[in-house]
């Protein structure tokens, strides 16, 4: 209300008090449309993470690639028994099919050139006693059996068989494959193993039960033997792909899913660090103290260069989703857990940036600091691989940055997780912005009261 001399009140609009956040959506708004309209920036916020998601998606993975797969293997199969064929059933399954895929070989020198080649991974060579090494068929003519003092002792039955080596040639350039080839060996020796205890355990049962007796001819002890071994044929010796979908369902790793907002995040903390050291160079140029002296408040101008950093970040990340969904067929995941986790985890970024811009004195600092900051955060929070791969402590410390929580958010997107299960992460970001908030209106208060 004001006073026109004549005794009349008239009212009178304070710019300082109506509205006030129209005042900080107008400045936010220009800020914004700056950026836009700035053909460098939109380079650093776009083009550029952009172009960096797509050197990271075809130098470490394709579109069907979600883990080691088509493990090229030679297998030599020089053991006329069944327990060789067995093996070479193993790796032609079709519970491997998608892991490994074998190829038949008669002669070990030519697989073990091939893979010299690095036309294979590994090769797979069975010896020609594989099958007598696991599983005697018969006993020798000094076998304890044979003795009456030792008719429930069955320890001496195959301990006179053949030592069988599974030779497996590895290829030195692809010591994971190798990893991977020889893990299925060793369960197929391991099973193999048991069942010749089993059948063992079973013989010296029918002994102390007189099903059956140490003078039986021996073709009746083998065919005992065969018949407890192959009981259960019709069960398979491994079933490591069936095992692992069984208890991962939903859970393969996506490279493309992870690497195109983990790659966004990156170039988040650079947008929004580059936010902070502008406003530093507004100070520094004249143009922040010209409109701390306009009716707007410190509050509003300070209110509105945070929020243009902040839409600028909202921008950003929408963009890059929308591009990775259109060009790239990379879907971050349902837009309704997508959305909110791109506010969280900008405005968490913002609050780093608030920071930044706060203790920083020059723009100059402020570049070097955001830079330092965006690259330790990115590294230590996984944005380059997998997050799953770094030690758990380093997990947990980089929980510092918005980048762990928004890579974290995304996978757990990614999974599946519904709004409820990503409550925490998401409040988690909002804590982080309030903290950081807090700390840094009380430094600028300090610097523009």
């Amino acid at each position: 209300m004001t006073d026109d001399g004549s005794g009349l009140r008239s009212s009178v609009p304070c710019p300082e008090t109506e509205f006030p956040m129209k005042k900080i959506l107008n400045i936010a708004w220009k800020d914004l449309l700056i950026t836009l309209s700035d053909p460098a920036a939109l380079i650093l916020t776009i083009a550029t993470p952009f172009a960096l998601t797509l050197v990271m998606i075809f130098a470490f993975g394709n579109v069907n690639n979600s883990g080691i797969s088509g493990i090229p293997v030679a297998v030599v199969n020089l053991d006329e028994g069944e327990f060789g064929q067995k093996l070479v059933d193993v790796f032609e399954s079709e519970d491997l099919a998608d892991l490994i895929v074998p190829t038949s070989m008669d002669d070990p020198a030519t697989a073990r050139a091939a893979v010299d080649k690095d036309e294979y991974a590994a090769a797979i060579i069975i010896p020609a006693n594989f099958g007598e090494g696991i599983m005697p068929s018969g006993y020798s003519a000094d076998n304890d059996l044979n003795q009456p003092a030792n008719q429930t002792d069955l320890s001496g039955w195959g301990s006179n068989r053949e030592q069988a080596v599974i030779e497996i040639y590895g290829n030195p350039t692809r010591p994971t494959s190798v990893s991977v080839v020889r893990t299925v060996v060793d369960e197929f020796i391991n099973r193999a193993s048991a069942m010749f205890s089993g059948v063992q355990v079973s013989v010296l049962q029918m002994l102390k039960a007189g099903m059956l007796n140490p003078s039986d001819p021996k073709s009746k002890f083998t065919d005992v033997g065969e018949f407890v071994a192959t009981e259960n044929e019709d069960e398979r010796f491994i079933t490591l792909q069936g095992s692992m979908a069984e208890g991962s369902i939903g859970a393969e790793f996506d490279w493309f899913g992870y690497i195109a907002p983990s790659m966004a995040l990156l170039f988040l903390m650079f947008t929004i660090t580059n936010g902070g050291k502008s406003i530093l160079a507004e100070s520094e140029g004249g143009t922040l103290p010209r409109m701390l002296i306009t009716p707007s408040s410190s509050t509003q101008v300070l209110g509105g260069k945070v929020f243009g950093i902040y839409l600028n970040g909202v921008a950003q990340l929408a963009v890059l989703f929308v591009a990775s969904l259109l060009m790239l067929q990379i879907n971050w995941g349902p837009v309704s857990v997508v959305v909110p986790t791109i506010l969280f985890v900008v405005a968490a970024a913002t609050g780093w940036g608030m920071l930044i811009a706060a203790v920083s004195k020059t723009p100059a600092q402020a570049n070097i600091m955001g830079t330092a900051i965006t690259l330790v955060f990115a590294i230590s929070s996984g944005s380059f691989f997998p997050r799953q791969m770094l030690p758990p402590w380093l997990q947990t410390i980089s929980l510092i940055s918005p980048n762990a929580w928004g890579i974290e958010a995304f996978d757990s997107i990614r999974l599946g997780a519904t709004m409820s299960e990503l409550l925490p992460l998401w409040g988690g970001m909002i804590a982080m912005f309030a903290i950081l908030f807090v700390i840094s209106t009380y430094i600028f208060r300090k610097q523009y009261q």
